[in-house]
């Protein structure tokens, strides 16, 4: 995506217009992450999926609200999503 970016043709250099992409692709993320909620039952979800992410939870014993982050609690982590998402912003960054 940054190679067609790259090739775009305004009165902006073309880096200026890849830095505005990503830039506002990284905030939009960050003020969408912003919203969500803090734990599952403060959730819109019905009481048939949040008793489904309650015993979910309690199965992997990580506990309904953390407000802390240690390297141990990443390791940890079970949802392959997730780790797609952080793998694939850092590979972006470290190509930029």
């Amino acid at each position: 995506m940054s190679f067609g970016i790259g090739h775009i043709q305004a009165s902006l250099p073309s880096w200026k217009i890849m830095f505005l992409i990503w830039g506002g692709i990284t905030t939009a993320c960050g003020i969408l992450l912003f919203f969500l909620p803090g734990n599952p039952l403060s959730a819109t979800l019905t009481a048939d999926e949040k008793k489904g992410v309650v015993d979910w939870i309690k199965e992997n014993g990580t506990g309904m609200e953390n407000r802390y982050l240690d390297a141990f609690s990443l390791w940890r982590r079970s949802d392959p999503k997730l780790g797609f998402c952080l793998s694939s912003h850092s590979h972006l960054t470290i190509l930029m």
